[in-house]
């Protein structure tokens, strides 16, 4: 039985602050965080990465980060109901197949919100 579940990764990118004038930023964790909405047929949830790893690239004179990747391991998402996440582990894979990667590809605009697109990675595919 196939199921559809579609991700939505909120990345907050206020708690980015400059390293250096051109190339990299630092995340501040503290103030960022990465929320994932999901829909399926069975329910529909949402949870927080508890922890990821992003590497942004933003220059001085760019409105938005150039280069963006963001990493995670399925297990550091949290939706509030142990027996789900464990559920979902099983769902996913995680033995063989742990984690997700999204790489930014671009910016498109709704009004007055940046919504990032790009590429979401999970079980290679």
């Amino acid at each position: 039985m196939g199921r559809v579940i579609s991700f939505l990764i909120l990345v907050a990118l206020a708690g980015l602050s400059a390293r250096a004038a051109a190339a990299g930023m630092d995340v501040d964790y503290a103030r960022s965080r990465v929320e994932v909405g999901v829909k399926s047929t069975v329910d529909s949830f949402t949870g927080r990465l508890e922890k990821y790893r992003v590497s942004v690239e933003w220059g001085p004179s760019d409105p938005l980060p150039a280069k963006a990747r963001m990493s995670f391991d399925f297990a550091d998402l949290k939706t509030g109901d142990t027996d789900r996440d464990g559920a979902m582990l099983k769902w996913l894979g995680h033995d063989s197949q742990p984690g997700g990667e999204f790489v930014l590809g671009g910016w498109r605009r709704e009004g007055t919100t940046n919504l990032a697109t790009g590429e979401l990675t999970i079980h290679g595919v």
